[in-house]
């Protein structure tokens, strides 16, 4: 197999509408910091498709 391959194979195939971008990633951290999230506090929020590694 070439270098990647096993990493674009695992992503097509493990998470659900593919891989997020950084651009998603912004959006959160955005909201975080505006004043919609004035109610938000002391949470931990995993950002992602809903598939992480333990």
């Amino acid at each position: 197999m070439r270098p990647g391959t096993e990493a674009k194979a695992f992503v097509a195939s493990a998470v659900p509408g593919g891989a997020g971008t950084s651009a998603e990633v912004a959006n959160v951290v955005a909201f975080l910091a505006s004043d919609h999230a004035s109610f938000v506090s002391g949470h931990g929020l995993l950002v992602g498709d809903g598939y992480s590694i333990a």
